[in-house]
Protein backbone atom coordinates (compact mmCIF):
# COMPACT_ATOMS: atom_id res chain seq x y z
CA UNK A 1 0.00 0.00 0.00
CA UNK A 2 1.08 3.40 -1.18
CA UNK A 3 1.33 5.73 1.56
CA UNK A 4 3.17 9.03 -0.04
CA UNK A 5 0.32 11.71 -0.63
CA UNK A 6 1.62 12.54 -3.85
CA UNK A 7 1.73 9.04 -5.70
CA UNK A 8 -1.28 7.86 -4.88
CA UNK A 9 -3.14 11.19 -6.08
CA UNK A 10 -1.21 10.46 -8.97
CA UNK A 11 -2.69 6.88 -9.33
CA UNK A 12 -5.68 7.85 -8.52
CA UNK A 13 -5.97 10.30 -11.28
CA UNK A 14 -3.39 9.16 -14.08
CA UNK A 15 -1.84 12.98 -13.29
CA UNK A 16 1.43 14.15 -12.25
CA UNK A 17 1.77 16.95 -9.64
CA UNK A 18 4.20 19.33 -10.25
CA UNK A 19 6.83 20.02 -7.36
CA UNK A 20 5.02 23.36 -6.93
CA UNK A 21 2.25 21.79 -5.60
CA UNK A 22 4.05 19.86 -3.33
CA UNK A 23 5.81 22.79 -2.07
CA UNK A 24 2.46 24.85 -1.39
CA UNK A 25 1.69 22.61 1.20
CA UNK A 26 1.93 21.13 4.66
CA UNK A 27 1.32 17.91 6.20
CA UNK A 28 -0.33 16.57 3.29
CA UNK A 29 -2.45 13.79 3.38
CA UNK A 30 -4.71 12.03 0.68
CA UNK A 31 -8.64 12.46 1.33
CA UNK A 32 -11.95 12.17 -0.41
CA UNK A 33 -13.98 15.01 -0.62
CA UNK A 34 -17.40 14.31 -0.47
CA UNK A 35 -20.17 14.78 -3.00
CA UNK A 36 -21.76 17.92 -2.31
CA UNK A 37 -19.41 20.09 -0.62
CA UNK A 38 -18.78 23.25 -2.58
CA UNK A 39 -14.81 24.71 -2.76
CA UNK A 40 -13.67 28.08 -3.63
CA UNK A 41 -10.62 29.21 -5.05
CA UNK A 42 -9.61 32.86 -6.41
CA UNK A 43 -8.41 33.74 -9.87
CA UNK A 44 -8.38 35.78 -13.08
CA UNK A 45 -11.51 35.83 -15.53
CA UNK A 46 -12.18 32.74 -17.52
CA UNK A 47 -10.84 30.15 -15.48
CA UNK A 48 -11.11 27.36 -16.96
CA UNK A 49 -9.44 24.10 -14.35
CA UNK A 50 -9.82 24.19 -10.44
CA UNK A 51 -6.77 21.85 -9.30
CA UNK A 52 -6.99 23.62 -5.77
CA UNK A 53 -10.01 24.37 -3.61
CA UNK A 54 -10.50 25.62 -0.09
CA UNK A 55 -13.17 27.62 2.00
CA UNK A 56 -14.99 31.04 0.92
CA UNK A 57 -13.14 33.85 2.22
CA UNK A 58 -15.19 37.16 2.90
CA UNK A 59 -13.06 39.61 0.94
CA UNK A 60 -10.31 39.84 -1.89
CA UNK A 61 -7.29 41.00 1.10
CA UNK A 62 -8.90 37.25 3.04
CA UNK A 63 -8.07 35.12 0.10
CA UNK A 64 -4.34 36.87 -0.61
CA UNK A 65 -3.66 36.26 3.04
CA UNK A 66 -5.41 32.75 4.05
CA UNK A 67 -4.62 31.39 0.60
CA UNK A 68 -0.86 33.02 0.39
CA UNK A 69 -1.42 34.00 -3.27
CA UNK A 70 1.09 35.44 -5.22
CA UNK A 71 0.34 38.19 -8.15
CA UNK A 72 2.70 36.57 -9.99
CA UNK A 73 0.67 33.65 -10.49
CA UNK A 74 -1.58 35.56 -12.51
CA UNK A 75 0.54 37.31 -14.92
CA UNK A 76 0.66 40.56 -12.91
CA UNK A 77 3.48 42.90 -13.79
CA UNK A 78 4.31 45.45 -10.68
CA UNK A 79 2.15 48.76 -10.66
CA UNK A 80 -0.40 47.18 -12.72
CA UNK A 81 -3.98 45.78 -12.13
CA UNK A 82 -5.98 42.45 -12.69
CA UNK A 83 -9.48 41.49 -11.50
CA UNK A 84 -9.99 38.94 -9.37
CA UNK A 85 -12.87 36.53 -8.87
CA UNK A 86 -14.37 34.28 -6.68
CA UNK A 87 -15.06 30.69 -8.10
CA UNK A 88 -16.37 28.20 -6.47
CA UNK A 89 -17.52 23.73 -7.46
CA UNK A 90 -19.79 21.44 -5.76
CA UNK A 91 -18.76 18.08 -5.99
CA UNK A 92 -21.08 16.08 -7.53
CA UNK A 93 -19.57 12.65 -6.66
CA UNK A 94 -16.97 11.79 -3.93
CA UNK A 95 -13.37 12.86 -4.79
CA UNK A 96 -10.05 12.00 -3.87
CA UNK A 97 -7.46 14.92 -3.02
CA UNK A 98 -4.77 15.54 -0.74
CA UNK A 99 -5.85 17.70 1.81
CA UNK A 100 -3.19 20.04 3.38
CA UNK A 101 -2.20 23.26 4.95
CA UNK A 102 -1.51 26.33 3.15
CA UNK A 103 2.47 26.70 3.31
CA UNK A 104 4.17 30.18 3.19
CA UNK A 105 4.35 31.12 0.08
CA UNK A 106 7.79 33.79 -1.00
CA UNK A 107 5.95 36.70 -2.66
CA UNK A 108 2.85 36.44 -0.84
CA UNK A 109 0.66 38.67 1.57
CA UNK A 110 1.64 37.54 4.78
CA UNK A 111 -0.28 35.58 6.97
CA UNK A 112 -2.94 36.05 9.40
CA UNK A 113 -3.55 33.84 11.63
CA UNK A 114 -2.92 30.08 11.62
CA UNK A 115 -2.50 28.48 8.14
CA UNK A 116 -5.93 27.17 6.77
CA UNK A 117 -6.64 23.64 5.20
CA UNK A 118 -6.91 23.40 1.40
CA UNK A 119 -7.38 20.75 -1.21
CA UNK A 120 -5.76 19.53 -4.36
CA UNK A 121 -6.51 17.22 -7.23
CA UNK A 122 -4.39 17.77 -10.21
CA UNK A 123 -7.15 16.57 -12.61
CA UNK A 124 -9.36 19.00 -11.31
CA UNK A 125 -12.33 19.00 -9.24
CA UNK A 126 -14.60 20.20 -12.04
CA UNK A 127 -15.51 23.40 -14.25
CA UNK A 128 -15.16 26.48 -11.79
CA UNK A 129 -18.13 28.79 -11.69
CA UNK A 130 -17.96 32.39 -11.51
CA UNK A 131 -18.62 34.20 -8.97
CA UNK A 132 -18.23 37.41 -7.49
CA UNK A 133 -16.00 39.99 -7.96
CA UNK A 134 -13.33 39.96 -5.20
CA UNK A 135 -11.50 43.36 -6.33
CA UNK A 136 -8.21 44.03 -8.53
CA UNK A 137 -4.42 43.16 -7.13
CA UNK A 138 -1.29 44.73 -7.92
CA UNK A 139 1.89 43.34 -6.97
CA UNK A 140 2.47 46.50 -5.31
CA UNK A 141 -0.66 45.72 -3.24
CA UNK A 142 1.59 42.97 -1.58
CA UNK A 143 4.61 43.46 -1.84
CA UNK A 144 3.80 46.61 0.54
CA UNK A 145 1.15 44.59 2.43
CA UNK A 146 0.34 48.00 3.64
CA UNK A 147 -2.89 48.18 6.36
CA UNK A 148 -5.73 45.77 7.86
CA UNK A 149 -7.74 43.16 6.60
CA UNK A 150 -11.11 44.42 4.76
Amino acid sequence: MNTDPWAKISELTGRQVPQSAREGCVAPRIVTVPAGRTLYAAGRALKRTMEWGAFEESTRDWYLHGNQLDPEWYGVAFGTSVPIYEYSVTLVQPTPAVMSKVADQPGAAPRVGPPKFQYYNPAGFGMPVLGRLLGHLTVSDIRNALGPLR
